[in-house]
C-alpha cells in the first residue's frame, strides 16, 4: 500500500467506495459493449456494404473489424480493472500464469483474489449463453419445412 492510501481519513473512504462501484459498473457496461455493441455495429456496417447476397467482402469486414475494435475495448477494461485493484488495495504485482496455462499437477495453493473484471466477464458470458438458450428454445421457431 502506498503512504497516501494509509493516510486517508474516514471522510475519503465513502468517496473511494463510490468510485470503486462506478468502476465496476463501467466494467460491466464495457463488457456489454465489447461482446454485443461492437460486433453488432460491424454487422450493421457490413449489411450497409452488402446490397444483395453476402459476399466475401462484408464477411471480411466483420471478421477483421470486430476483433480489431475489441482489442482497445479489452485494453480499456484491463485498465479499469487495474485502477479498481489500486483503489481497493488488492493490486498484486506478482507474475502469474492464467489457470488454463498451467499443468493440472501444479499446486493449487494460490489464494489470490479474483479480479473484478474476471467475475464481470464470466458473468456476462453466462448471461449471454442463458439469453441465447432462451431465444433458441422459446422464440427462434423451427427451421424445418412445414
Amino acid at each position: 500500500m502506498s503512504t497516501d492510501s494509509l493516510a486517508l481519513t474516514a471522510h475519503h473512504r465513502p468517496a473511494r467506495r463510490q468510485l470503486a462501484y462506478g468502476l465496476v459498473a463501467a466494467m460491466a457496461l464495457g463488457s456489454v459493449v465489447m461482446w454485443v455493441a461492437i460486433p453488432a455495429a460491424w454487422v450493421l456496417l457490413a449489411a450497409q456494404v452488402a446490397h444483395t447476397q453476402p459476399t466475401l467482402g462484408p464477411l471480411l469486414i466483420i471478421l477483421i473489424g470486430a476483433p480489431l475494435t475489441m482489442l482497445p475495448a479489452a485494453k480499456l477494461l484491463g485498465t479499469l480493472d487495474r485502477r479498481h485493484q489500486e483503489l481497493s488495495g488488492t493490486l498484486d504485482e506478482r507474475a502469474r500464469h492464467a489457470p488454463w496455462n498451467q499443468s493440472m499437477r501444479d499446486s493449487r495453493g494460490d489464494d489470490a483474489p479474483r479480479s473484478v473484471l474476471a467475475v464481470v466477464m464470466v458473468t456476462s458470458v453466462a448471461i449471454a449463453f442463458a439469453a441465447l438458450a432462451v431465444w433458441f428454445f422459446f422464440f427462434a421457431g423451427s427451421s424445418l419445412p412445414s
